[in-house]
């Protein structure tokens, strides 16, 4: 779902752009436009590599920034509104920030393109260890639950939808903390371990609410799994 949103954003802003040949705008803008369109477009297909994605802002941001002082017509505001939106998702995408409060990251673990999933931290269940980072994705008639430990290893549980007695949520309040330092911010959960730091640095730390969702899934045989996410879980709903 999330790249089909980033190929309709595409093509909206393509429309967009093209009307304003209608109002005016000179050929080369169009098709520099067009030629940035899709620069952003394939800076998207490289998720492993967000490098590239940085570089390829740097024509976006030209682009939009000189052509918009060229174009103050209404037609062309509505367009450079629209491609903003178009960058901010796309940049989300390419962050995995997408259904991600979190920020959280994954060594071996691939958060599918055209699935509805929920990345979460496991703190109970038939998997040993807790809390631990994961990603629960819908499949047709079951969940599949992936938990990396701290090696990095993945293990898998599926949760056929028929084992499933019931499923409640509750929702929490959450601190998360966040550390500066001198030409250095970082921010993790309040559970996670501090990192190290060399230097003369000045440490502040700060806190924040967030909402948190506390979701236990009992099966029919009594295991109870307990997880824990930042987004709201809607891959629960029917």
């Amino acid at each position: 779902m999330k790249k089909n949103n980033n190929i309709l954003l595409l093509i909206l802003n393509i429309i967009l752009l093209s009307i304003n040949l209608l109002f005016n705008l000179s050929l080369n803008t169009y098709l520099f436009g067009i030629g940035v369109l899709f620069l952003l477009f394939l800076g998207t297909l490289f998720k492993k590599y967000p490098l590239i994605f940085i570089v390829i802002s740097i024509p976006v941001f030209y682009f939009i920034v000189n052509s918009v002082l060229d174009n103050l017509k209404i037609t062309y505001i509505i367009f450079a509104i629209s491609f903003l939106i178009y960058y901010i998702y796309s940049f989300r995408y390419t962050f995995n920030l997408i259904n991600n409060n979190m920020n959280i990251k994954f060594n071996n673990i691939q958060i599918p393109e055209n699935k509805e999933y929920l990345i979460i931290r496991y703190l109970l269940g038939p998997i040993n260890g807790s809390n631990m980072n994961g990603i629960i994705i819908k499949e047709k008639d079951y969940f599949s639950l992936s938990i990396e430990n701290n090696e990095n290893n993945v293990e898998k549980l599926d949760i056929l939808f028929t084992d499933i007695e019931s499923i409640k949520v509750d929702k929490k309040p959450y601190m998360k903390s966040t550390t500066s330092l001198t030409n250095y911010e970082t921010d993790f959960m309040k559970s996670s371990a501090i990192g190290k730091y060399t230097g003369d640095f000045e440490r502040v730390k700060d806190f924040k609410m967030i909402p948190s969702y506390e979701i236990n899934i009992l099966l029919k045989n009594n295991t109870n799994i307990k997880i824990l996410a930042f987004n709201e879980p809607s891959i629960f709903e029917n």
